[in-house]
């Protein structure tokens, strides 16, 4: 299942989580989400992203606000 997981912390900090998705696919679904909630700060790839059928990630987001 793929899903993408927005959270967002107590003093306006966004952070997201991509599961399922292989390859780049995972930049190309959360690219309008990034571009919409703000300035990618820190881009954390987790060793799942090294596998063939699945990636994660993980993004801090500086909001635009």
């Amino acid at each position: 299942m793929k899903m993408i997981e927005v959270l967002i912390d107590t003093k306006g900090g966004i952070s997201m989580e991509t599961k399922g998705f292989a390859g780049e696919a995972c930049r190309e679904a959360t690219r309008e989400l990034e571009r919409s909630l703000g300035l990618v700060t820190r881009d954390q790839q987790t060793p799942e992203m090294f596998l063939a059928s699945t990636q994660s990630q993980h993004q801090s987001l500086e909001s635009a606000g």
